[in-house]
Order: C-alpha cells, then structure tokens, then sequence
C-alpha cells in the first residue's frame, strides 16, 4: 500500500499544478449559462453494412461513423472551475446512391463535465445514451431491410480548444457497443474532430 502511494504522488502533484490556475480563477467568477450547437465528424466502430454500386465502386455504414449534430445548454456554477455540458444530438452514417440508401442512426444524449486548466483549453469528459439505434434501407438497398438495436450507454472524453470565448474545435473519444433485439453486438467506438458555436 505504501508503494502504491508513493507511485501515485507525482501524478497527484502534477494534476494539482494544472489544476491550479483553474481553481484560482473560478473564485472569482459569477455562475454562466449558455446555449450551444456543435457537429462533428466522427470515423470508427465495426462494419454494419455494404453497398456495391453498378460502377464498380463500393461504400461501407460503421457503427462509429460519420457526421454528428447537437445541440443543448452549457452551465458553469459561481465560484466552480468545472463546466457541465449536457447535448441531445442526431448521429448517422449513410451510402449517398441516388437510386437507394442504407443508414445508421441514432439519438445521443449526452453530460460532460469540463475543467479549464488554461484560458483557451477545457478537458473532461462523461457520459453518453444512445437511443432508437436503427440500421434502415430503401430504394435499391431495400433488400438489406432494417436492423433494431437497443439503446446504449458509453463514456466520452473530450477536449476543447476555444478559438473565441463563442466558438470551440472539439476532439472527442467515444466508448460505446451496440446490441440488436437478437443479440448481435457491434463495437460503435470512434473518435471525432467538430466545432462549437456558444450563445
């Protein structure tokens, strides 16, 4: 036991040092609240499914990707250097046929809870709820029919890099599988690059 404290106290000293701006900042400041939408476009998870078009070329729906839309409140308390965000979004991935599409979807809730080591940074990261997960098809992917999932919870960790006090690029982390009504499971991880507008 004593070894492991000894292991740790560097590490704690460290997260103290960077800490410390922030916490002496936030002694002073008046609670905040704010609205905020943000994308990101985001690439990972397994391969849910495959179209091949007439021209030869091919396009393949993960469980990680692409463009993610959100939209909700930011609130830092008075006197407090953590920033809770909570977001309810629309996450998908889709084949761009003109003639049929397959598409994954997904509503994610999200709340993280930030801290702000320095002026223009923010680090944290929580926790994320997917909800009605579906794979569907039409048009000339008709045939691969549609796929229910249940709905999912994962982590998330984020950074942010706050280009004006308005506007945010993020670069995010996500840990979360998905499971159909049948059992399969497929592993929606992936990682994102977006951006974040304040009001």
């Amino acid at each position: 036991m004593k070894t492991k404290t000894l292991t740790l106290t560097p590490f704690l000293v460290a997260l103290a040092a960077a800490l410390a701006p922030a916490l002496g900042h936030a002694a002073d400041t008046p609670a905040v609240t704010r609205g905020v939408v943000g994308v990101v476009f985001t690439g990972g998870g397994d391969k849910l499914a495959g179209v091949q078009y007439e021209s030869g070329s091919s396009q393949t729906i993960h469980a990680g990707g692409s463009a993610y839309f959100l939209a909700g409140v930011e609130f830092t308390p008075a006197a407090s250097p953590l920033t809770f965000l909570g977001t309810i979004g629309y996450h998908y991935d889709k084949t761009a046929a003109s003639n049929g599409e397959v598409r994954f979807q997904r509503f994610p809730l999200e709340l993280l809870a930030l801290v702000k080591p320095s002026t223009q940074v923010r680090l944290g990261g929580g926790l994320r709820y997917d909800t009605d997960v579906k794979l569907t098809s039409s048009g000339a992917a008709a045939n691969l029919g549609e796929t229910s999932f249940k709905s999912a919870a994962g982590l998330v960790l984020q950074g942010e890099y706050l280009v004006t006090p308005a506007i945010g690029i993020t670069l995010r982390a996500v840990s979360i599988k998905y499971r159909t009504d049948g059992g399969s499971s497929y592993d929606g991880s992936h990682i994102g690059l977006g951006a974040n507008l304040y009001f």
